[in-house]
């Protein structure tokens, strides 16, 4: 984590950013520790139709329980200036901004360019103990076993993906074993019972097929697939009848 970040953050798609409902947001790429988020219409009910802007840490550096920083938010188009003194912990992850300016302000803007600011003046550990600032220039040792660290998290993740390709597939073959046999089963079952085989994509293509399924059909369901003929569609019900003896 850096001690001072500044950050631009363009919005694009004004057109669908506008037409967010209350409580939808949109949020920015990841800087440093932080995320920005933006809700164009407002959160609660105090502020609808209003610009709500929140800064969320992302995560807490090692041993590091609070920061104190100071949040800095520009938005020049529209002479938007927030500045606070805030508190970033396990329980307080975000600091927001509401705008005074109704959304109906901004949407004359063909873009929105988003300055934040934050400059850390403090860090507190577990204990609320004040402890030292973190040194941005790491030492070469550091950062190669982090750059190690990295390369370890990338190859377990590629063995996660592995195995879950691997479950995956394994499922996949499983279910298509299940499947050819429902669909032998249907097959037979127009054909030698029904007599009616030229339905058989037709069942497929709504939903019916399986046997277990079949047998829930009603006359109803068959003229919602578009069976019209009336003796095809008793044919069909009779040998269902039959089979939920």
């Amino acid at each position: 984590m850096k001690n001072h970040v500044s950050f631009r953050w363009k919005v694009a798609s004004l057109p669908s950013f506008y037409n967010r409902l209350k409580g939808e947001w949109i949020s920015s790429p990841r800087f440093d520790v932080w995320r920005m988020q933006i809700f164009p219409n407002g959160f609660k009910s105090d502020s609808v139709l209003k610009l709500k802007i929140s800064l969320k840490n992302l995560f807490l550096p090692p041993n590091v329980n609070t920061i104190i920083a100071n949040v800095t938010i520009l938005i020049k188009q529209c002479d938007i200036r927030w500045k606070k003194k805030v508190q970033f912990d396990l329980k307080n992850k975000f600091v927001s901004f509401v705008s005074d300016t109704l959304m109906e302000g901004l949407k004359k803007l063909k873009e929105l360019h988003i300055n934040c600011y934050v400059d850390v003046l403090s860090l507190y550990d577990m204990n609320e103990k004040e402890i030292g600032m973190i040194q941005e220039n790491e030492n070469e040792e550091i950062k190669s076993l982090k750059n190690e660290l990295i390369d370890l998290r990338k190859e377990l993740n590629e063995l996660k993906e592995l195995n879950n390709y691997q479950k995956k597939r394994n499922e996949e073959i499983s279910n298509t074993n299940w499947r050819k046999s429902d669909y032998d089963k249907l097959t037979k079952w127009l054909e030698d019972k029904v007599e009616l085989p030229e339905y058989l994509e037709l069942f497929i293509e709504c939903g019916w097929d399986s046997l277990s399924t079949v047998r829930y059909m009603t006359d109803r369901h068959l003229q919602q697939m578009g069976i019209t003929k009336m003796g095809h569609r008793v044919k069909i019900m009779k040998i269902i009848s039959e089979m939920t003896r």
